[in-house]
């Protein structure tokens, strides 16, 4: 799971912050989202997950966060439901692969269980809340782009090839051209 996954980097960290960032996650936004997840940080110094507001049909997919809103985008987790039933998520917010741990996370990780065999980030930091300590999500300002299946990936790929000013506007050109 993802929680083995970033337990890995442990020695690495070096008891350091650090960003954990998927590969198959991507935000297109003006300030990188892991600057905004940095700027958090250095503020309230606690671990922070990124966040997404999704329709409820797409939450049954994602992790999805109980939480207490601190302001605008800033919110304390309450708790953290894997994939839950439509009614059954706690709200609207869904996890975005990218996070900043610390020396907590790590510790809390050693020692969380393994679920269907998988260390899993979500129980870490749930484990971490019924402890008592404080993490935060942060509602990104930007667009998710999602690379974790074939389809995304292909539409993730035309987004930003749309989107560049050398090839967007020959890209636009050929696929509003004659149909094959």
């Amino acid at each position: 799971g993802d929680g083995h996954a970033v337990l890995q980097a442990k020695q690495a960290a070096n008891n350091e912050p650090c960003l954990v960032l998927f590969g198959d996650d991507i935000v297109d936004s003006r300030v990188p989202c892991s600057q905004q997840l940095i700027r958090v940080f250095e503020k309230y110094q606690k671990p922070v997950i990124a966040l997404c507001r999704l329709p409820k049909e797409k939450l049954s997919s994602y992790g999805v966060v109980k939480v207490e809103k601190i302001s605008p985008r800033l919110y304390k987790i309450k708790g953290i439901e894997e994939k839950p039933s439509i009614d059954k998520a706690p709200s609207n917010l869904a996890i975005v692969g990218k996070y900043i741990i610390d020396s907590d996370v790590f510790n809390f990780l050693k020692n969380t269980p393994s679920q269907f065999g998988e260390i899993r980030l979500s129980d870490t930091f749930n484990a971490m809340i019924k402890k008592g300590l404080t993490v935060y999500g942060y509602k990104f300002e930007g667009k998710w782009l999602e690379c974790g299946n074939k389809l995304a990936y292909l539409k993730s790929n035309l987004y930003f090839s749309l989107k560049h000013p050398q090839f967007g506007k020959e890209l636009r050109k050929f696929l509003s051209g004659p149909r094959w």
